[in-house]
């Protein structure tokens, strides 16, 4: 286990049904892909920085979440306000970026 458990997928949008047997199951198939996806996504040789870290001896859970948080908040959060703005002026040389 890196960073999904079991637990995630008991409520909420991604909440599917569990018994024993499905707990199970689900476990083989975290335990199977999750290393897979994470070096996937970040690059192996980062992936894999990612999967010691959160594994290391010093893996205190909040503060690998907070070190992550804006990895984490690109992929789940929108805001406006890291849009850029292009207003065009009357003339070419007055635009600016807002």
């Amino acid at each position: 286990m890196i960073l999904l458990t079991t637990t995630d997928f008991e409520q909420g949008e991604l909440a599917i049904a569990q018994t024993n047997e499905t707990t199970a199951l689900l476990q083989t198939y975290i335990d199977k892909y999750e290393e897979v996806y994470i070096k996937r996504i970040l690059g192996v040789s980062l992936g894999q920085l990612f999967i010691d870290d959160v594994q290391g001896v010093d893996s205190d859970s909040s503060a690998i979440e907070s070190r992550f948080q804006i990895l984490i908040d690109g992929f789940i959060e929108d805001k406006p306000e890291d849009k850029i703005v292009y207003t065009p002026r009357s003339h070419p040389q007055d635009c600016l970026f807002q």
